[in-house]
């Protein structure tokens, strides 16, 4: 018997990796197969070649989704990692909610605030979910943005600062390891997205991917 979420809204995008992946946790617990690592959180998790960087440490499985949430997140955190006993846990996870800066989406109140303090809240839930069943875990900063055109930059990359620190502080209590991406990422205005490691404003490129590795490198 093994854990299959279900589908979560019309509008979650992680859903639409439901099928594949409760396949994938399927293969895994029917064969017995002991997981080293697991990446989980958003498409800059989804994206990331593993198998091109951390061959060396074991059996490590991607469950990363593009679009997915804090939110959706901790509604798949048992299926997509819990119930695959990994040894460790690395996330990725927010930078999709801030997205609703700005927006009227009925379901979700996209008040600065609140949404600063969804991430926060839900992240200390999946860090102390992970610990309760004595997984290790990772914990990775939201990456600065620099989308062109977006009219909420300089609120979103505020938001991510605001969030980071308050997770980092979390892992220092928590005697956890906090991967400061950000710091690495940010420009000199300590906001914004330096030039080079996004095509796009938010995804890695090749370089970026390259830094990330360093950085989570040496926590390892």
């Amino acid at each position: 018997m093994f854990v299959k979420p279900g589908y979560f809204s019309q509008t979650s995008h992680a859903d639409l990796r439901r099928d594949e992946y409760d396949l994938k946790n399927e293969i895994i617990l029917t064969n017995n197969v002991e997981v080293d690592y697991l990446f989980i959180g958003d498409s800059i998790i989804a994206r990331w070649e593993l198998e091109s960087y951390y061959k060396d440490l074991g059996i490590v499985i991607n469950r990363g989704i593009g679009g997915d949430n804090s939110h959706y997140l901790t509604m798949r955190l048992e299926a997509d990692a819990i119930q695959l006993k990994p040894k460790n846990l690395v996330l990725l996870i927010g930078v999709n909610d801030t997205m609703f800066l700005g927006t009227k989406y009925v379901l979700v109140d996209t008040s600065y605030e609140v949404l600063r303090e969804r991430i926060i809240k839900n992240t200390k839930d999946i860090v102390e979910r992970a610990l309760e069943n004595n997984i290790s875990i990772y914990v990775g900063a939201i990456l600065p943005t620099n989308m062109k055109n977006d009219i909420f930059l300089k609120e979103r990359n505020t938001m991510i600062k605001e969030v980071n620190k308050e997770i980092k502080e979390f892992c220092t209590l928590m005697s956890i390891k906090y991967i400061d991406y950000h710091k690495a990422f940010v420009d000199d205005d300590g906001l914004t997205l330096k030039d080079g490691y996004c095509n796009d404003g938010v995804h890695p490129n090749v370089k970026g991917y390259n830094l990330m590795n360093k950085i989570l490198r040496e926590a390892l």
